[in-house]
């Protein structure tokens, strides 16, 4: 009886390092995250322009072999809208990451995972107004928060998914 406990106290113990571990690694990605978003957003105008507008030629270019045409501009600002949705897309997840490491009700795990990057993207289009050839918008916030919604969807699609495949 006395060897049963001692078993399950080891367990227990491999899997709180596990998750220590583990948010650890999730918590470094996120602030390496969240300073990639921060240096993208104060660059100032020209260069944020420039730099999406290299990715917005070369989406432009591979459209013309599907003989879709478009005004670079147009590339260009899709390309900008893109990358706001991206970046909180994979914000949600780290941030998920993190809290999945936790004891908190999973409920709050979603909700805690779509208010924080949501909160960031305030604070980060605020800090935009004082950037040089930028502007901080709502329409920025309300495309972060739809890539962090995405994000929300995608990982509960992923644990329904996994959980019905575990239980067959």
């Amino acid at each position: 009886m006395e060897c049963l406990g001692n078993n399950n106290l080891v367990k227990t113990y491999n899997v709180e390092v596990y998750n220590l571990e583990k948010r650890i690694i999730f918590i470094i990605l996120t602030v390496i995250w969240l300073i990639v978003i921060f240096t993208f957003s104060s660059q100032e105008g020209d260069i944020s322009d420039e730099n999406s507008m290299k990715i917005a030629t070369q989406i432009s270019r591979a459209a013309k072999n599907f003989r879709l045409d478009g005004n670079i501009k147009t590339f260009n600002f899709v390309t900008r809208k893109i990358g706001h949705f991206g970046e909180y897309f994979i914000l949600t997840i780290l941030i998920f990451g993190i809290l999945s490491t936790t004891n908190i009700n999973d409920k709050y795990k979603y909700i805690f995972a779509w208010i924080i990057p949501v909160i960031y993207a305030i604070i980060d289009e605020y800090n935009q107004r004082f950037i040089a050839g930028r502007s901080g918008t709502i329409k920025d916030v309300v495309i972060d928060s739809i890539g962090a919604v995405a994000a929300i969807i995608f990982i509960f699609s992923f644990t329904y998914i996994r959980a019905a495949r575990d239980d067959t």
